[in-house]
């Protein structure tokens, strides 16, 4: 049996290491379907308490799964979401996790460009638990040439600028 979306989830949030305990503010506009706000909210992007404002939107774009929505609270919503992710696998919800991926490459960017550690072997990692298409994304953006062999300050730069343009369309 294939890996449901629930368990991959807790996969990438352990995966989010240096994302623990920030508030992520995600623009209503980047969310436009249910299984885009059960992704968000499984991997941390989206608190609880946005859920419900979330789901009313979800009701007036007219989602197939918002009429199962019900009663708008944010433990009911909450308890619809996580019942989606047990329930189906992971690769049902890849269109969505796909989307995410860019949103939570940004904000490891913003840690990049103040943090020491190498910011090639996060993405590496955040790949590896990813899966779907963010490793031919996250390929795009490797080093090349001199950079690729010393890996100092200044290459170190260069990639997380690199890796900003091809991930932060909006930063």
């Amino acid at each position: 049996m294939s890996e449901s979306a629930w368990e991959w989830s807790a996969e990438v949030r352990s995966a989010l290491g240096s994302l623990q305990g920030r508030r992520v503010s995600v623009p209503t506009s980047r969310i436009t379907s249910v299984d885009e706000l059960a992704i968000g909210y499984a991997v941390g992007l989206v608190a609880r308490d946005d859920l419900v404002d979330f789901a009313a939107r979800a009701r007036d774009w007219g989602d197939h799964c918002a009429s199962d929505l019900g009663e708008l609270t944010p433990g009911h919503v909450s308890a619809i979401l996580i019942g989606l992710l047990h329930a189906r696998p992971v690769e049902s919800f890849r269109a969505a996790a796909d989307r995410w991926f860019a949103v939570v490459v940004c904000l490891l960017v913003a840690s990049w460009r103040r943090a020491t550690v190498d910011p090639r072997l996060e993405l590496r990692e955040l790949v590896g638990v990813w899966g779907g298409g963010s490793a031919s994304a996250a390929s795009q953006v490797e080093p090349r040439g001199l950079d690729a062999l010393v890996f100092g300050r200044r290459a170190q730069m260069r990639y997380v600028e690199r890796v900003a343009r091809r991930f932060c369309v909006d930063r």
